[in-house]
């Protein structure tokens, strides 16, 4: 079973629920590390606590405006938020370590692989 749970974290596999297991544990490790209240937490991202609960919780998912906005508001890179990255650190990013550097070339793949998607579905969208 552990093989094939790690099989599937290199191959980028993962269901819903482990993701939203690993979303939100990784929100619950940067407002701990911030110090802040779940309280403080959603104040700074202009939402309510009961959403930093179920977050955290792993009982929704944060939408991609609010991953957006966590990276934005604490200075967390959106790399931090990649299932594939294990014992991620939100606030020991500095340029140059190898743990930087990682996610740095995941996020640019991300990147990447966000622009051809768009680029097919804007051919396909001209053909119609």
């Amino acid at each position: 079973m552990n093989d094939k749970k790690n099989e599937e974290q290199q191959s980028g596999e993962f269901n819903i629920a482990e993701y939203t297991d690993i979303i939100g544990n990784r929100i619950g490790i940067l407002r701990n590390k911030l110090g802040l209240t779940r309280s403080a937490f959603a104040n700074r991202l202009g939402t309510y606590q009961r959403f930093i609960t179920s977050w955290e919780a792993g009982k929704t998912l944060p939408s991609t405006p609010y991953i957006l906005k966590i990276c934005f508001e604490f200075n967390v890179p959106l790399a931090y938020f990649d299932p594939r990255i294990e014992d991620a650190d939100p606030l020991n990013f500095d340029k140059g370590t190898p743990e930087f550097e990682r996610m740095k070339e995941k996020v640019d793949w991300l990147f990447d692989e966000m622009k051809e998607l768009i680029v097919r579905v804007n051919e396909m969208n001209e053909e119609d």
